[in-house]
């Protein structure tokens, strides 16, 4: 598969931005039966001639058979379903141009609810004490794995929150995020969500 994948960018590359390579290399896993959940994110290289896109890391979220066997301990996520009359709050990260939901890992000393009101601010500029955060789900499939071009290969462990602004708060915009925005159900259809959090979205906002 790697090596697919490399060749499959190598013909890409010069030819389209790395957001558009990571969309194609979506859509030409799609139609294989074993790899329909995979996000690769590409980055460009300014330093060296032209630009080189390489991945940084690549997101599965599927079978565990299918997914890559891990190299190292699972790493614990939290991230929060924010909504305001009935919109979903989520961010475009700046690494990936994929929207996600706003969160993060969690830290050696900390719980999901102190990570998640930590990434809260960090990302968002908000201060909402944790204890304000309703716990809703804890995804621990196997298969929900990270692979970074270091070699390291993490399993995902998300605890997800859920908190519900009366009004749209004024936020600011963190530098790894490029954009924020609250969407109805009907336009995430027409988005482009992580891998990692498409699954989270359908269960825990559009299907309620």
């Amino acid at each position: 598969m790697e090596t697919t994948i490399r060749k499959i960018k190598e013909t890409l590359k010069n030819d389209f931005s790395a957001s558009e390579v990571n969309s194609i290399i979506r859509i030409i896993f799609g139609k294989l039966k074993n790899y329909s959940q995979v996000d690769i994110i590409m980055h460009k290289d300014d330093s060296d001639n032209g630009g080189i896109i390489m991945a940084i890391v690549t997101f599965y979220n599927c079978d565990p058979k299918d997914a890559p066997k891990t190299t190292m301990p699972a790493h614990l996520g939290a991230n929060a379903i924010f909504t305001c009359k009935g919109k979903l709050l989520l961010e475009k990260r700046r690494d990936s141009d994929i929207w996600g939901m706003v969160g993060g890992g969690c830290k050696k000393t900390e719980t999901g609810r102190d990570a998640i009101a930590r990434e809260t601010y960090e990302e968002l500029g908000i201060r909402i004490h944790k204890d304000k955060f309703e716990k809703l789900a804890v995804y621990d499939n196997p298969g929900r794995i990270a692979a970074f071009k270091d070699g390291s290969i993490w399993r995902m462990v998300i605890v997800v929150y859920g908190y519900d602004f009366p009004e749209e708060p004024q936020m600011r915009i963190s530098s790894e995020s490029k954009d924020l925005r609250f969407f109805t159900k009907e336009e995430l259809a027409d988005i482009e969500i992580a891998v990692t959090h498409r699954d989270i979205v359908e269960q825990l906002f559009l299907n309620r």
